[in-house]
């Protein structure tokens, strides 16, 4: 089944006004060091769209009486208009049996792990035998931990676990599937 939507005809833009921390958490680097940065959303916005500063403000334009407010992390002083877009391609394989849940477990497995696991013992918990390729095709060891793994490596590394053959069958997706039902589920019962 072909899905047909606004983004196979055109790429939108989106501009928007964000104030530093969420300007921060869509176009810092996600890394090593940047523990605050490594959620399952900063990855995916990163994988899917390109984020382009365009101006920075400072908050009087909103807020004229507003107290100047500095953290560690953020200069909240400042908001900053960016121009989000899709981008052209990417990096999903498969596009007929894509499944979303599916590479939003694995972004959160990635972040929300301890960050010193072994990546390749955690994958095959959940993937028996799909180490192998993983090392071969990506270029990553053995000893490589959860928090060395680069956004740049995460759409590659996932079209590798979903190409195996074992994946449909594998404990990665009934994982996902359990996750998205609770997520699910929590939204409903939030709602009523």
């Amino acid at each position: 089944m072909e899905v047909d939507n606004f983004f196979y005809h055109v790429r939108p833009e989106f501009f928007l006004m964000v104030n530093a921390k969420t300007y921060a958490h869509l176009s810092h680097d996600v890394g090593t060091g940047n523990y605050r940065l490594r959620r399952p959303y900063n990855y995916l916005f990163k994988i899917l769209f390109d984020c382009e500063l365009i101006s920075e403000f400072d908050d009087t334009i909103y807020m004229p009486t507003k107290a100047v407010k500095k953290t560690r992390d953020y200069d909240m002083t400042k908001f900053y208009l960016i121009k989000v877009r899709p981008k052209v391609e990417s990096g999903i394989q498969d596009r007929r049996n894509f499944q979303p849940h599916l590479l939003f477990h694995f972004a959160e497995m990635l972040c929300t792990g301890r960050y010193k696991t072994k990546f390749i013992e955690a994958i095959e918990k959940l993937i028996p035998g799909a180490g192998f390729d993983l090392i071969k095709y990506n270029g990553i060891s053995v000893n490589t931990q959860l928090g060395e793994i680069k956004v740049e490596q995460i759409m590659p590394l996932f079209n590798i676990l979903a190409s195996q053959k074992n994946f449909s069958a594998s404990g990665f997706v009934t994982s996902a599937q359990l996750h998205k039902e609770e997520k699910e589920k929590s939204v409903w019962s939030s709602e009523d």
